[in-house]
């Protein structure tokens, strides 16, 4: 992307120690909104302490702040990801987790986009590697359209919420 005659290179993220640090930075950039889809989420990275907390200052910080979650694999993601889940039952008004519908094509890829305006993408969910571009609107948008097509698919999480009312 061009910037000011200038060239500027998306960052790049390698191993899990950077892509953690590059998901709770991005989460930490954040205005607005997210959206994150994963296969799984992978709690290395979306089950540490640093994750959550940044999702917790995101959402309490404004209150028109929201997160949506997508996956392919609810259960697992469940089971794996005990902060993450009782941070999202606990102000479930702002962060919001859901399944693809089993109609939906799967991807191996996990994606965030970030207020529209930027977006970090892994391309192989199960290598850590990832590029972070926060300033890149039309990939954003792209990523952003892709999420809200399988969005409107998706279907509630059986087992998420404690009393099983759900959304």
């Amino acid at each position: 992307m061009q910037q000011d005659g200038n060239i500027r290179e998306p960052h790049r993220a390698t191993g899990r120690e950077e892509m953690s640090v590059a998901i709770a930075e991005s989460i930490g950039k954040a205005s607005r909104k997210l959206a994150i889809y994963a296969p799984s989420l992978n709690p290395l990275f979306f089950n540490s302490a640093d994750t959550v907390a940044a999702l917790a200052t995101f959402c309490t910080t404004a209150p028109q702040n929201r997160v949506r979650f997508l996956v392919e694999q609810g259960d697992r993601t469940v089971r794996e990801n005990g902060r993450l889940v009782n941070l999202a039952r606990r102000i479930s008004d702002l962060i919001e987790i859901r399944q693809l519908g089993e109609e939906t094509a799967a991807t191996a890829e996990m994606f965030m986009v970030v207020d529209n305006k930027g977006y970090l993408h892994q391309a192989d969910s199960e290598k850590a590697q990832c590029v972070v571009d926060l300033e890149d609107t039309t990939r954003a948008g792209a990523f952003s359209n892709r999420f809200d097509r399988m969005w409107e698919r998706s279907v509630v999480i059986s087992g998420l919420h404690v009393l099983g009312l759900g959304r």
